[in-house]
């Protein structure tokens, strides 16, 4: 009798050590996706941002473009008008 009792409280401790640790393999990992996840969405934001920034430059350089063609397209008219009268 006093041998199932010393089993049975051998097998409870060791079955509370082993849940002890998988209660923190989960909860490490559970931390380590949380973490991931925050920092994927802070890397497409940054990404996002980036992404905005340079269009932005390549929409000013459109609209100089356009500005240029239009005095360009303007000078030529001047040109040809006072050289055909």
């Amino acid at each position: 009798m006093e041998i199932n009792t010393i089993l049975n409280s051998l097998t409870l401790i060791v079955i509370g050590i082993i849940a002890f640790f998988i209660k923190r393999y989960v909860n490490q990992k559970d931390e380590f996706e949380k973490n991931t996840i925050a920092k994927l969405e802070r890397t497409d934001d940054r990404m996002d941002e980036i992404e905005r920034n340079y269009l932005d430059r390549f929409q000013d350089i459109k609209d100089v473009i356009k500005t240029v063609e239009i005095n360009v397209a303007d000078r030529f008219a001047k040109f040809f008008q006072a050289n055909n009268p």
